[in-house]
C-alpha cells in the first residue's frame, strides 16, 4: 500500500475550530453518490491537523466523493501514471501499464474505489479500500490513496482517508492497516497520525527511493 498525499492542515499551534463531523456514506454496495459538502478551506502550513473553519473571504472547498467507474479511468490515469512513475511513494512497478493499473486500482464489490471530484466534475483524487487479508484475517481493512499533484493543498487526501475509515466501519471491519507507508512520505505519515494511526513497526530499507536510496516502510494501524 502506498500513498501520495500532499495536503496541508492548519499550521502548528492554530486553535481555529476544525470540522470533524463524520462523512455520510452509503453502506457497502450502495450506489448513491456520497456528498462531502464541507465548506472549509485548508490552511497552508506544516501541520496535518484537519479542516479549518472558513474565513468569509476564503475560497469554499466543495467535493463530492462517489464510487469510481471505468469511465473515470481516463481522468485518473494521468496523475496515477505520474505518481507511479516517480517511484517515491508506491511499491508498484514504475513501468506499470495503463490497463494493468486500471485492473489493480478499480476494485469490484465488496471492495470499493472512489473518486473525489469538484463541482465541475474534475477528478481531484482517488482511493481504493479493501480487506487487508483473506480468510481469518479479512476483518482488517486497508486502503490506498492518490491525489492529483496539481490539486495538492486542498484537503483531498484527508477527505479520502476519512471516507475510507467510515466505509470500513460501516462494512464491519475491526481495524484498518497500511502495510507499506514509505517513511520519507512525511505528509502521509503526519496525516495518518492525525487520524489515529500509529506506526507498529518499520521494515528497515524496505523501499528503494529513487533519490534517497533505501528507506524504511512503516506498518501503520488503527482500531475502528
Amino acid at each position: 500500500m502506498g500513498d501520495h498525499l500532499t495536503d496541508y492542515g492548519p499550521a502548528p499551534g492554530d486553535t481555529t475550530t476544525t470540522n470533524t463531523a463524520p462523512l455520510s456514506i452509503d453502506k457497502p454496495g450502495g450506489d448513491r453518490a456520497d456528498r462531502l459538502d464541507r465548506r472549509c478551506a485548508p490552511a497552508r502550513g506544516a501541520g496535518e491537523k484537519g479542516w479549518r473553519a472558513p474565513h468569509p473571504n476564503r475560497h469554499h472547498m466543495r467535493m463530492l466523493i462517489r464510487e469510481a467507474t471505468a469511465e473515470d479511468w481516463p481522468a485518473i490515469w494521468p496523475f496515477f501514471h505520474e505518481i507511479v512513475t516517480a517511484g517515491e511513494t508506491f511499491t508498484y512497478p514504475t513501468d506499470l501499464g495503463r490497463d494493468t493499473g486500471r485492473d489493480w486500482w478499480l476494485l469490484p464489490p465488496p471492495n470499493r474505489t472512489v473518486v473525489a471530484v469538484d463541482d465541475a466534475g474534475k477528478v481531484l483524487g482517488t482511493a481504493k479500500m479493501n480487506n487487508n487479508q483473506s480468510g481469518n484475517g479479512s476483518h482488517v481493512a486497508s486502503a490506498s490513496y492518490m491525489v492529483d499533484p496539481a490539486c495538492s493543498g486542498q484537503g483531498v487526501g484527508r477527505a479520502l482517508c476519512a471516507y475510507t475509515l467510515e466505509w470500513a466501519r460501516a462494512a464491519g471491519f475491526r481495524a484498518m492497516q497500511f502495510n507499506a507507508v514509505v517513511e520519507t512520505n512525511a505528509h502521509a505519515v503526519k496525516l495518518y497520525g492525525s487520524l489515529g494511526f500509529e506506526v507498529l513497526g518499520t521494515v528497515p530499507e524496505g523501499f528503494l527511493h529513487p533519490t534517497k536510496g533505501y528507506v524504511g516502510l512503516h506498518v501503520m494501524y488503527r482500531a475502528l
